[in-house]
């Protein structure tokens, strides 16, 4: 197949009446890996630091630090080798069509669902467990900041209404409008994502910790996996900011902006789920 800016002209087909297969790739396989390769850094780190031993001297050890590393290396690795193969494949028709990815993109997120639903599922059987042991829920003594995420949880949702501004802008032809908008939404995702840092730069420093009690655990994997799901949001985001700026979407070529905003807005409805459950129920007495 041709990668010259013709071949994809030369079939004479719209791209949005024809749809094409995506091309494949060994990328999402490597990413794989070195996600699970991050994941095992951060075990062996927190393991190293005995978060949950407040007499501890709280070193990491020399071979977490190592493997920590060799996962953000290979996860960022696998991401630009991902990207600049995908960035270079713009060329052809391959992978611009629009029912083949949205069923694919619908598929994963449907997956996702499963991911959140058992962390939801180890969270409430914590619930259970300290009511039955006779034990207040939380099982911590913590007030989490609620209007301070009620507030940059308003920066994730304004983030849904300005993709779709973004979307529906591309669908319309508004190309800088669109690249205006999208930008938009990357740097409202930004600002939630390090308030969530600085949430928990302020639980940690006061001691509430991965390991110091069964609620802060549920919290730190949920509100965490969802973090991840943000930032790789984010990235997706990005990548379809760099190429909208060198003109590689239109009216009929949007495939990959549509994904990108239905993973955006999913993202979304899993926050409104986390911060109710964690968050708003605690609050007001219903934990």
């Amino acid at each position: 197949m041709s990668a010259h800016p013709a071949a994809g002209a030369a079939t004479g087909h719209d791209e949005g009446d024809h749809p094409h297969l995506p091309h494949g790739s060994v990328w999402p396989f490597w990413l794989a890996l070195a996600i699970t390769l991050l994941g095992l850094g951060l075990v062996m780190l927190g393991q190293s630091l005995q978060m949950n031993d407040p007499d501890a001297a709280h070193i990491a050890s020399p071979l977490s630090l190592v493997t920590l590393g060799l996962g953000v290396a290979a996860v960022v690795g696998a991401l630009a080798g991902w990207f600049f193969e995908d960035y270079r494949w713009w060329w052809t028709n391959t992978g611009t069509g629009t029912h083949i990815p949205k069923a694919g993109a619908l598929l994963f997120i449907s997956s996702e669902f499963f991911l959140f639903g058992a962390l939801f599922a180890n969270y409430f059987t914590f619930q259970h467990l300290a009511h039955v042991g006779g034990h207040g829920w939380p099982d911590a003594h913590v007030e989490l900041p609620l209007p301070t995420v009620a507030l940059f949880s308003l920066f994730l949702f304004a983030s849904s209404g300005t993709i779709h501004v973004a979307d529906k802008a591309l669908r319309l032809g508004q190309h800088k409008k669109f690249v205006r908008w999208w930008g938009l939404t990357i740097v409202l995702g930004l600002v939630f994502l390090a308030g969530q840092v600085m949430e928990y730069a302020n639980l940690i420093h006061e001691g509430h910790t991965l390991g110091s009690s069964q609620f802060m655990t549920a919290f730190y994997i949920l509100t965490g996996t969802h973090g991840l799901h943000v930032f790789g949001g984010l990235c997706l985001l990005m990548v379809m900011w760099l190429r909208a700026r060198k003109g590689q979407f239109s009216q009929s070529r949007h495939a990959g902006p549509q994904v990108a905003s239905m993973y955006w807005h999913f993202v979304d409805i899993v926050w409104v789920v986390v911060l109710t459950v964690l968050y708003i129920l605690p609050a007001l007495g219903y934990a």
